[in-house]
């Protein structure tokens, strides 16, 4: 947003907003509309072709008896209701499709690099260090994320990342929790840590210790 409002694109950006919106809302009222007419359809289905049995029947000159003009109302009223749940039966398993696709994707997703992050050996003065460290977060991207990255902060130090949106301090954050792939170097810190992002005030934290008192 910042890049956004010093380059003065402001109404650029919200006509590309408008146009996407504008294309989501016409397939999701296709999509409302559909559903509507393919649910108004299958309720009038039984009754109408209950009068369209009958018509046909008449006009073929056959005998409408109350024995068979009773068993076709049973048989029709028998067929319903489970025509009446055709279309949220469709829409469900829609639905539960879409939902396996994603579960399917997320399950078959790399796992993280378990090597990623080193323990800093015993006694050291060092909380935190990187030596050389290239990161990617896409495996196939052709120049990584992050490269040349050296770092070394002692136990007790004070340390602010700062820079402009985009920059990578995000990216270096989760490459000490070894959330991003790392492709060359060394990452070495001395115990667990947790990282704590604020997504309203966009502030992070890190807490090297086990306890959040």
């Amino acid at each position: 947003m910042k890049i956004i409002k010093l380059q003065a694109w402001d109404e650029k950006f919200q006509k590309r907003v408008e146009e996407a919106r504008s294309v989501e809302k016409g397939w999701a009222s296709m999509f409302i509309y559909i559903s509507g007419l393919n649910l108004c359809s299958l309720w009038l289905a039984p009754i109408a072709a209950t009068i369209a049995t009958f018509i046909l029947r008449i006009y073929l000159n056959g005998d409408l008896s109350p024995g068979s003009v009773f068993t076709a109302v049973a048989t029709f009223r028998l067929l319903q209701d489970p025509m009446r749940l055709f279309p949220q039966a469709l829409m469900s398993i829609s639905q539960a499709l879409v939902s396996i696709d994603r579960l399917n994707r997320f399950m078959q997703s790399d796992e993280l690099q378990e090597d990623a992050v080193e323990r800093v050996a015993a006694g050291a003065e060092v909380a935190v260090c990187v030596e050389s460290g290239a990161f990617k977060w896409e495996p196939d991207a052709e120049l990584p994320t992050l490269r040349n990255v050296d770092i070394e902060i002692k136990k007790g130090s004070f340390v602010a990342i700062v820079g402009m949106v985009g920059s990578g301090k995000s990216t270096l954050l989760a490459s000490l929790l070894g959330e991003v792939p790392r492709v060359a170097g060394k990452v070495q810190t001395d115990r667990v840590f947790f990282f704590l992002i604020l997504l309203e005030t966009r502030h992070c934290c890190f807490l090297f210790d086990y306890s959040f008192s």
